[in-house]
């Protein structure tokens, strides 16, 4: 126990899917790059985060989903099995290709190397304006917002570009 939160505190960076210990990298400050995040609309991040998520592939139309799609099919929330279920919709999770090109782009954005910023700034917007992030959906253990959350999902550049089918 004394390690984790001792690595918590000391890493550099952390890599993770949203286990229940990467909680403390936000007590500690500490950038995080989450891979294979699902629900879309549940992904919490500090200002120093990147992310990448699971595709949404809808089996009956045979194509993976966009952000307006999820959003729109009520798929960012609240994702349960009986849901993916019933809305015919697999969770494909990300290739070692799309974490390694998003670890790489995390790691260069952390050494001030990143050439691309303002471009993924962009793109980031758009999705946040299609995916409406409102700290009212992060509820305390009380089922009550939590105060004064501040929410900074940032998509990976290189993943956005490369799977341009999430922007339509």
């Amino acid at each position: 126990d004394f390690r984790d939160i001792y690595l918590s505190a000391n890493c550099y960076f952390w890599i993770t899917v949203g286990s229940g210990i990467d909680a403390s990298s936000y007590v500690f400050q500490k950038p995080v790059l989450n891979t294979n995040r699902t629900p879309v609309g549940f992904l919490m991040a500090n200002r120093f985060s990147l992310s990448i998520i699971k595709h949404y592939f809808d089996i009956k139309n045979n194509k993976r989903l966009s952000f307006d799609e999820i959003y729109k099919r009520s798929l960012n929330l609240n994702l349960t099995a009986n849901m993916l279920k019933n809305n015919e919709i697999e969770l494909i999770e990300n290739t070692s290709e799309e974490i390694l090109n998003a670890t790489k782009e995390f790691y260069d954005c952390l050494q001030g190397k990143f050439d691309y910023e303002n471009e993924r700034n962009i793109l980031n917007n758009q999705i946040k304006n299609t995916i409406k992030y409102d700290e009212k959906d992060f509820l305390d253990i009380n089922d009550k917002p939590i105060k004064n959350f501040k929410n900074y999902p940032n998509f990976s550049y290189s993943f956005l570009i490369k799977n341009k089918y999430l922007l339509k």
